[in-house]
C-alpha cells in the first residue's frame, strides 16, 4: 500500500513598517489509500521530480544533508566556525550561511519609493542571495574537506512583492489609506495655521504619523492582513524565473586545505502561474480542466569529482537533467465543488559513466496521476508511469485505489508554488 498531496508608496511603507508578515505553512499529508491495483517501481527514485534550486548552499555537491548543516545568522559568526573547527562530530559537519549582498551593504535607509525607482538590474541584486558553506570533511574515513558557494536570483519583478503596485492599490482604497489621509490633512491644517515652525514640520510630521498609527494598530494589522492575503492570490497567478550557479573546492581530509575545483552547477526554473484564470474561462472550463499551472526546470552539473567507497577519486561527471509539468488547479469560487485533480510530468536525463560498474545514462521518464471525486469524501486515485533509455532498466509504475478523505498530498508541482515566496 502506497500513499500520495494619495501616492500609494508612503502609505503602503507606512503598513509595511507596521505589520510583519508571516508565510504559511502547508498542511500535513492525512491521505490513506485502499490499493485495488498497484505495480511497483523498481526504483522509486526514478518517478520523484524536483523543479526547485538546490538547496542553498549547494548541498548536493557539499555531500551533506539539511539536518547535517549547523546554519550561522552573520558573517562573523560564519567565520567564528570557520577558524575554530566547523560542528563537532558526525551531527554537524558543515556550517553555513545565506545572506542578500545587497541588503547586507546597504547603508542608508531605502524607502519603498527608492526601491522601486532604480534599475531592473538593481531590483534583481535585491533579490539575490548567496550562499556559503565549508565542511572539514573527515580524516579517519578520507572523506575530503568542501568549501561551497551558491548564488540564486529571482528575475522576474512579477514575483517581487515590493514591486507590486496592486497591493498599494488595496491599501490606498482601504482602512489604511484612510488614517493616512486624515494624518496629512492633520498635518497640512496645523502648518497653515502656523502653530508649527518652519524647522520643525518634518519632525511634527512623522510625530503626527506616528501617533496615528498607534491609535489606529488594530485597525491598520487587520487591513494590512487582508492586502497581503489578496497580493498572496495575484502571485500564485504569475509567473517567475529563478536562475543560479554553485561550485565547490574540495581538499585534504579533516583540514579545509590544498582545495581544488571539483565541480559546478546551475539550474533553472520558469513557472507559468495560473492559465486561463480569466473569470469567463473560470466559468465555462469543464471542472476546472482548463485551470492549470505548469513548470519548467533545468540542472547542469558539471565536472564533479566522483569518489568511490573509500573517497578516492574516480573521475569527472557531467550531467544534464530537464523536468517539466503541468497540473489542474481548482476554481478560486469556494462554492464550486473540486471534482478533479490531475498531473502530468516529464524528464530527460543524461550523465556520462564515471564508476567501474556504470555506464552512460540517456533516459525518458513520464508520470500522470488523476484524482476522481466520487462521492463525499470519496476519491478514486490512479497514476501510471513509465521510465525507459539507457543505462536505466525499462520500467512501469501504476496505481489505482480509492481513498475516503480529499486528496492532501501536494505534488512536485505543488510544492514548487508554495515555496516560491
Amino acid at each position: 500500500m502506497r500513499r500520495f498531496h494619495l501616492s500609494g508608496l508612503p502609505i503602503a511603507a507606512f503598513a509595511f513598517g507596521l505589520v510583519p508578515v508571516h508565510a504559511q505553512e502547508a498542511p500535513a499529508d492525512a491521505e490513506h489509500i485502499v490499493t485495488v491495483f498497484e505495480d511497483a517501481a523498481l526504483d522509486d527514485s526514478l518517478f520523484e521530480f524536483s523543479y526547485d534550486s538546490p538547496n542553498s548552499p549547494v548541498l548536493p555537491l557539499i555531500g551533506v544533508t539539511n539536518d547535517q548543516i549547523t546554519r550561522v545568522d552573520s558573517l562573523r559568526k560564519f567565520g567564528v566556525n570557520l577558524l575554530s573547527g566547523i560542528g563537532s562530530g558526525d551531527a554537524s559537519p558543515a556550517v553555513a550561511i545565506d545572506f542578500s549582498p545587497y541588503w547586507l551593504l546597504s547603508t542608508a535607509p531605502t524607502s519603498l519609493w527608492d526601491y522601486r525607482r532604480q534599475s531592473a538590474l538593481g531590483r534583481i541584486a535585491a533579490r539575490t542571495k548567496i550562499g556559503l558553506a565549508v565542511s572539514e570533511g573527515d580524516k579517519g574515513t578520507g572523506k575530503p574537506s568542501s568549501f561551497v558557494a551558491s548564488v540564486g536570483a529571482k528575475l522576474l519583478d512579477a514575483q517581487d512583492r515590493l514591486y507590486d503596485a496592486d497591493f498599494d492599490t488595496c491599501i490606498v482604497g482601504g482602512p489604511v489609506g484612510s488614517y493616512f489621509k486624515e494624518a496629512t490633512n492633520a498635518v497640512a491644517d496645523a502648518i497653515e495655521a502656523g502653530k508649527v515652525p518652519i524647522g520643525d514640520q518634518l519632525a511634527f510630521a512623522e510625530r503626527t504619523y506616528g501617533e496615528f498609527a498607534k491609535s489606529k494598530e488594530a485597525a491598520i494589522s487587520k487591513a494590512y492582513a487582508e492586502c497581503v492575503t489578496q497580493q498572496a492570490k495575484r502571485m500564485v497567478g504569475r509567473p517567475s524565473l529563478d536562475a543560479g550557479v554553485g561550485f565547490r573546492l574540495s581538499g585534504d581530509p579533516g583540514k579545509l586545505r590544498n582545495l581544488e575545483s571539483s565541480g559546478t552547477i546551475f539550474w533553472a526554473t520558469f513557472a507559468t502561474g495560473i492559465l486561463g484564470r480569466s473569470a469567463k474561462r473560470q466559468e465555462e472550463g469543464p471542472l476546472g480542466v482548463l485551470r492549470a499551472r505548469a513548470l519548467a526546470h533545468v540542472r547542469y552539473t558539471l565536472r564533479e569529482t566522483l569518489y568511490d567507497d573509500a573517497f578516492l577519486p574516480q573521475g569527472k561527471r557531467n550531467a544534464l537533467s530537464l523536468v517539466g509539468g503541468i497540473e489542474s488547479v481548482p476554481s478560486d469560487d469556494p462554492k464550486r465543488i473540486e471534482r478533479l485533480r490531475w498531473s502530468l510530468q516529464a524528464g530527460w536525463n543524461r550523465q556520462n559513466a564515471v564508476l567501474p560498474d556504470e555506464e552512460d545514462r540517456n533516459y525518458w521518464r513520464f508520470l500522470g496521476s488523476a484524482n476522481f471525486r466520487i462521492g463525499n469524501g470519496i476519491w478514486a486515485t490512479a497514476s501510471l508511469g513509465r521510465v525507459t533509455g539507457k543505462g536505466v532498466e525499462p520500467d512501469t509504475k501504476a496505481l489505482i485505489g480509492i481513498t475516503f478523505t480529499p486528496p492532501t498530498k501536494a505534488s512536485a508541482i505543488t510544492s514548487y508554488y508554495n515555496s516560491r515566496d
